[in-house]
């Protein structure tokens, strides 16, 4: 849910009249008669670049020179740069190969990236005016964070939006809008090293804290800084379809392939459509880097009596490990939109926020980016004494699926993106055997609504029991049990090995804004432990946002 899909369910609109734009955070209407100027400008980090991930990173927020920024519409670019190690080679390198055979093994790539560009930041916290630190922004699981919150974007804001998003249908198609690199496989080698650099854009908003900032008057209330650092682990792999991959290789580079040993483009083109990308054995899904995938080998000798007329592999790897041993921020930098606004308009807005509370809506260990669908039964949450939801689920039926969609706001104005709606309904499994996967279902979340139902998102805003402890409890079990359990016994078919899984891990979203107040001097507050009414009537407001008699 980026910051249009939420604007859409607060039905505000971030268009038109300033002042009545700026105040509707008040619910409060009034006449602009200002005019504004809309510029774009770039802040760059405090520090000096390169900065290894250990490090934080500053880097302002606001323009200093306009009197608003559009926090919704600026964004951050940066350049990973990442050393990965490779436990295997994915090319036997034995036999003396043809130009052709050559080429085509050069159009084969493994891509490593990230599925959103936020889920690279590992922490992070907002700092106000020059040094003062807003301790309850502090966000130590800002990856898992990311990863909840655009797993529920729908498809049509996570769709070609360059080095952003990472859609697993448009990686396996070799689309270069992902949020990613394509490494040759030819570069792939056992035991060595590849450095390789990322380019990543991170919109403010696809950071939960900022979800529900349109415009934020800085003029008023003051600067705002983010400070950061980025995790390595959050990166994902996976290997691109060998068939797109070489239809757009070779179709760009057809005049290199117009004579090659006899060959030509046409008659290679010819093969290369009439080979079923189902006969190469390779997992079809994003893989968490450090983690093991299963891949082919493909084999140097692609001729038959010199000419390349078939792909041979002979060799499954079940335990191809991408590593990746060191990670730096390479280059990094904010456009910040906003505008100013005419001396009136500000004394106007000035004049209304002395008496009013400026409120923003907003939400809130392993930095982990992909999980399967463990494929269980009679799954059900226990807080306290209440059951949620209070029928047993399976995670594969299409109750569970409707309801999933149902917590996330996800329709058919807003659809879930095709891994999402995968790992809500593939099946993985039967009582004597696994299936092979054939399409990536590493985005599952069970998502538990345990208060209402619609509004802004997943809302877990009602347990609140004052100083007495709660008990949480999630209870399931397995479909299948035994060989054939694929969350616990973790392979893509029962002659491999099983490797078992970390624990699950459970996240807790309470509701939770911003509150900047000028009564008595600018007060900012990050409010997630207590109602805005209470905190509102401490600050000297009414429930309602008015001044107290």
């Amino acid at each position: 849910m980026s910051n249009l899909h939420v604007t859409n369910a607060f039905g505000l609109q971030p268009v038109g009249n300033i002042e009545a734009a700026v105040k509707t955070y008040s619910k409060m209407t009034a006449i602009n008669d200002g005019r504004h100027y809309y510029s774009i400008s770039e802040a760059i980090p405090d520090e000096k670049l390169p900065l290894d991930y250990t490090h934080e990173i500053n880097i302002s927020m606001t323009n200093t020179n306009v009197d608003v920024t559009q926090i919704h519409d600026s964004f951050i670019t940066t350049v990973i740069s990442a050393r990965i190690n490779f436990s295997h080679d994915l090319v036997t390198r034995d036999n003396v190969i043809s130009q052709a055979g050559k080429k085509l093994l050069e159009s084969q790539f493994m891509f490593i990236g990230l599925r959103s560009g936020s889920n690279i930041i590992s922490d992070y916290c907002v700092v106000h005016g020059e040094d003062k630190i807003i301790d309850s922004t502090r966000q130590p699981n800002a990856t898992i964070e990311s990863f909840i919150y655009n797993t529920i974007k729908p498809k049509t804001e996570k769709d070609n939006r360059k080095h952003i998003h990472s859609l697993y249908d448009n990686v396996h198609k070799y689309d270069n809008s992902a949020c990613g690199v394509y490494v040759p496989i030819t570069l792939i080698k056992a035991g060595s090293y590849l450095d390789i650099d990322i380019p990543i854009s991170i919109p403010l908003d696809d950071n939960l804290l900022f979800s529900g900032f349109i415009d934020y008057p800085n003029r008023l209330f003051g600067n705002l800084k983010l400070k950061y650092t980025i995790k390595p682990e959050a990166l994902v792999h996976c290997r691109v379809s060998p068939k797109m991959s070489m239809i757009k290789t070779v179709g760009k580079r057809r005049n290199n392939f117009k004579s090659s040993q006899g060959q030509n483009y046409y008659s290679i083109m010819k093969m290369i459509l009439t080979t079923p990308d189902s006969c190469f054995e390779y997992a079809k899904k994003f893989t968490q880097i450090n983690c093991p995938s299963r891949q082919f080998v493909f084999n140097d000798d692609l001729t038959a009596e010199g000419t390349v007329d078939r792909f041979n592999y002979e060799t499954i790897i079940f335990e191809f490990t991408p590593t990746v041993t060191f990670c730096q921020t390479k280059d990094c930098k904010i456009s910040i939109a906003g505008y100013s606004v005419s001396s009136q308009c500000l004394t106007n807005l000035v004049e209304y926020f002395s008496s009013h509370p400026f409120v923003v809506p907003s939400q809130n260990t392993r930095h982990w980016t992909a999980f399967d669908n463990p494929q269980y039964k009679e799954l059900q949450l226990f807080i306290g004494d209440r059951r949620f939801p209070e029928k047993l689920l399976n995670t594969t039926d299409a109750t569970f699926f409707q309801m999933m969609l149902n917590a996330s706001d996800l329709d058919s104005l807003h659809p879930a993106t095709e891994e999402y709606e995968e790992s809500l309904t593939s099946v993985k499994n039967n009582a004597s055997e696994i299936f092979f996967p054939t399409t990536d279902d590493t985005s599952f979340m069970f998502t538990t609504q345990c208060e209402r139902s619609g509004g802004t998102g997943i809302c877990f805003d009602g347990i609140h029991t004052g100083n007495t402890p709660v008990s949480v409890e999630l209870r399931g079990t397995p479909i299948y049990s035994g060989e054939t359990d694929t969350y616990y016994n973790v392979r893509d078919d029962l002659t491999q090995t099983a490797r078992h899984p970390p624990a699950p891990l459970f996240n807790m979203v309470q509701q939770s804004f911003w509150i900047f107040s000028l009564k008595d001097g600018l007060n900012v507050q990050y409010v997630k432990d207590h109602t805005a009414e209470d905190v509102l009537r401490a600050l000297g407001y009414t429930p309602t946002g008015e001044l107290e008699e």
